[in-house]
């Protein structure tokens, strides 16, 4: 199955990034993350937050990134990135190859990874355990940057 997922992923790919031609000085990556079988065990047995299922696994990380020259070229990019991995999950869909999960690490502008998270699961235990340690959300609310609950 991670096959097709990187074979799908790198046709959507290769498709989409030749429509940046007209960017000067662009580029746009699409890496690979394989997290093996024995990964998602040991993720499953330390019992974390991303809550991966053996089940569920192998799986596959995609990881994209893109540099450009002009600050002109900013909007486009951005929004070049996300029809990128829109394009992506659609196709892996539609082919019964996605996993929603988003690496905290590798989410981007307008992405949400912790709902993500043990399926949607995990999401609840963590806000209680802000709530109890942080009953103000001075963290949620102060904190500049990074991903917020």
């Amino acid at each position: 199955m991670s096959s097709q997922a990187v074979k799908l992923a790198q046709r959507v790919f290769d498709t989409e990034a030749s429509k940046l031609r007209s960017v000067v000085n662009g580029s746009v990556t699409i890496t690979y993350q394989y997290m093996s079988q024995a990964c998602v065990d040991a993720a499953h047995a330390n019992s974390n937050a991303i809550d991966l299922k053996p089940a569920d696994g192998p799986l596959i990380a995609i990881l994209t990134a893109a540099a450009w020259s002009a600050a002109s070229d900013d909007a486009y990019m951005l929004n070049f990135l996300t029809l990128l991995v829109n394009s992506i999950d659609s196709a892996s869909k539609a082919a019964g190859l996605y996993y929603r999960y988003l690496f905290l690490n590798d989410a981007g502008k307008g992405q949400s990874p912790f709902p993500t998270y043990g399926q949607g699961r995990s999401l609840p235990v963590m806000q209680a355990i802000a709530k109890r340690y942080d009953p103000r959300g001075i963290f949620q609310r102060l904190a500049s940057g990074a991903f917020k609950l």
